[in-house]
């Protein structure tokens, strides 16, 4: 009877299931070749090669010119044209805009008048000093006259004297040979020596042109007049008292010629002040007027060039004036070199560039004050020829900043264009912004890209250090000890998939120390395997060494039932 069947065919359905059961468990626990569970152990290494190792720095700027101007006009006035615009390209001397000045006419008459008036001080001068140099030469000669009669009289006091000790007149002196002697004439244009007469005639020819005359009527006496100059004269008549000519009066004679010398001496040194007194109000004359005229040249030059000029090639970044505007004129230029800090710059009075100033400065150098802080700014242009990148660095980077490092800079805006420089100027002093501090420096660009404009923003990276075809390793398969040495894990051996290799601790000598790579200078040859740590991967090798034990997580029997993935634990398949 066919219900008596039923239990028979359930019973066949269960023994089909437990078969199946037990051939999944088969499958996932008993599979030759495979173990419960599996972990793996990465291990990274490197070789020792032949590279170029590279240490750098980096900072953001702005590209600016090396060299730029603010242009004004020397002088007050009305603008009446300008040649320029905004972009326009200019060369050296090219006139960009022009004004008209009354001031400027004016000043040029002044000049003018200034001139004339240190011309006429100049010519007075001059013959006061021909005046004092005669008065001088008069002394001069009346000084000379002054020493002769001087010497003169002290002569005949030694003859009177030894007259008088002999016993011996004058007469019998004279008749015996000797001589009379006439007073010395004096004249303010020069003195005439005194005349002699022997016992009949005598006479003498003054050394200023005064002539003296004596005679002798007898044998014992004798006459003489004075020599006569130039402006005046005097005679006297000298004879002896019976024939005799006393001591007394030669003494007399003598002190008259000594007063007469004084006298002559004080107006000498009279007129040797005056000459001097007069010779440097000659100098300071013509210093005068040689300032006159170079400010009636500068006048000049103003009133015929009332324009402004380009003092270099370059290009106009800004036109700051119109036609009909009134502006104020500067007589100072303001001039800051590229290789100075961004605080430096000087100022010199000067003309501007044809007639009109300018202030001219360089890109990370900042702008020098004006002059004249009331003139007006006409004109703006930069010289696009050398072109610069102004970055901030970090303290601890700036330390490694030297003038003359390479550079390679990117420029943001400008797709693949890159360009090449050298560090022309670091500043001394660094600028805080909270508790970070930085340090400019000036990166001067060599063939920057055509397309660069001033003002866009550029990355800087400095070569601070470098080494050419030599032994190096990742920075991170070396421990850094010092400047000069380091340590290394190196393999001992081959490294294989499956076992953990064998290293031992080296001490290496280390040079420059790179962005990504440590140079090897001993310790370690080319070819040599060490040991990297895991957060790099730079020229390394990574194997992978299973290791396998116990249950291990994966996919199994779960809450998906048979198939379903386990989301944690369940079954490992051991790799299955």
């Amino acid at each position: 009877m066919f219900p008596m069947k039923r239990p028979k065919v359930i019973n066949t359905i269960l023994i089909a299931v437990i078969v199946v059961a037990a051939v999944v468990v088969a499958l996932v626990f008993i599979k030759p070749g495979k173990s419960s569970s599996s972990a793996s152990t990465t291990t990274r290494t490197s070789q020792v090669t032949t590279t170029n190792v590279t240490s750098t720095i980096s900072a953001t700027g702005t590209v600016a010119a090396a060299k730029t101007a603010s242009l004004s006009f020397a002088s007050d006035g009305e603008v009446k044209s300008v040649a320029v615009t905004a972009g326009d390209t200019v060369t050296a001397g090219q006139t960009l805009a022009t004004i008209t000045s009354d001031d400027a006419k004016e000043a040029v008459e002044d000049a003018k008048d200034t001139v004339k008036s240190a011309r006429s001080t100049l010519a007075e001068a001059k013959d006061s000093l021909t005046s004092a140099k005669q008065s001088k030469t008069s002394a001069d000669s009346s000084v000379s006259a002054a020493k002769l009669n001087v010497k003169s009289a002290e002569a005949q006091l030694t003859k009177a004297k030894k007259a008088a000790t002999s016993g011996t007149t004058a007469a019998e002196y004279i008749a015996a040979g000797g001589t009379g002697t006439g007073s010395t004439g004096t004249g303010s244009g020069g003195q005439g020596t005194a005349g002699s007469g022997t016992a009949n005639t005598g006479a003498n020819t003054g050394t200023s042109g005064g002539t003296n005359t004596g005679t002798g009527t007898t044998p014992s006496s004798g006459t003489g007049s004075s020599g006569s100059s130039s402006t005046s004269s005097s005679s006297s008549t000298n004879s002896s008292t019976s024939g005799t000519m006393t001591v007394t009066a030669a003494q007399a004679a003598v002190k008259q010629a000594e007063s007469s010398l004084s006298s002559a001496q004080a107006q000498q040194t009279n007129a040797s002040s005056s000459v001097t007194s007069a010779q440097a109000k000659v100098t300071d004359a013509q210093d005068a007027l040689t300032e006159a005229e170079d400010d009636l040249e500068t006048a000049r030059e103003a009133a015929a060039n009332l324009t402004i000029t380009a003092p270099f090639d370059g290009t106009i970044t800004a036109v700051d004036v119109s036609e009909g505007d009134e502006v104020t004129g500067s007589d100072a230029t303001t001039v800051t070199s590229s290789s100075t800090s961004s605080a430096a710059s000087s100022s010199t009075s000067s003309s501007g560039f044809g007639g009109g100033s300018a202030s001219t400065g360089s890109t990370g150098s900042g702008s020098g004050s004006s002059g004249s802080s009331a003139a007006t700014t006409a004109i703006e242009m930069a010289s696009m020829g050398t072109l610069t990148v102004s970055g901030s660095f970090a303290e601890a980077d700036a330390a490694s900043l030297k003038k003359g490092q390479n550079a390679t800079v990117t420029f943001p805006a400008l797709s693949n264009a890159t360009g090449s420089g050298t560090v022309t100027w670091i500043s001394p002093v660094g600028s805080s912004s909270g508790s970070v501090v930085t340090y400019t420096a000036l990166v001067t660009l060599e063939n920057p890209p055509s397309s660069l404009r001033i003002g866009q923003s550029a990355d800087i990276e400095v070569v601070t250090a470098e080494a050419d075809n030599v032994l190096a390793l990742p920075s991170n398969a070396v421990t850094i000890l010092s400047d000069t040495e380091g340590t290394v894990q190196k393999v001992d051996g081959s490294v294989t998939a499956g076992s953990t290799p064998k290293t031992t601790t080296t001490t290496v000598q280390i040079g420059v120390q790179g962005d990504s790579m440590v140079q090897i200078k001993s310790g370690l040859s080319s070819g040599d395997t060490v040991l990297v740590s895991e957060d790099t991967s730079t020229g390394t090798t990574t194997t992978t060494t299973n290791n396998r034990s116990g249950l291990g997580s994966g996919s199994g029997f779960g809450g998906a039932g048979f198939g379903g993935e386990m989301p944690g634990g369940g079954f490992n398949r051991g790799g299955m």
